[in-house]
């Protein structure tokens, strides 16, 4: 952990769980390991309990935008043309 943040800039649990460790992406449960990871990250970077808790619930908060942005993808092959009235599979 101490590399993440003296090395990498690693300011944000999200930093350390998506962008430096991966752990977000190869963890099986990652959200089992989020407490863990924000109470070595506190202890390195000397967070207070309040700034560990907003650090949880931030990273949280982008997992799940992240996750609705995945659902929503529009598949403009679908989209009907604005001038012309036809999509790709009208063609």
């Amino acid at each position: 952990m101490r590399h993440y943040v003296d090395r990498e800039w690693a300011a944000h649990l999200a930093d350390v769980m998506v962008r430096r460790a991966g752990w977000h992406y190869y963890e099986r449960a990652p959200e089992r390991r989020v407490e863990e990871v924000a109470t070595w990250m506190a202890r390195v970077a000397g967070w207070s309990e309040a700034r560990r808790a907003d650090e949880i619930a931030a990273y949280r908060a982008e997992v799940e935008l992240a996750e609705v942005a995945k659902v929503e993808r529009i598949d403009l092959n679908v989209l009907e043309h604005p001038v012309r009235g036809e999509n790709s599979r009208t063609r």
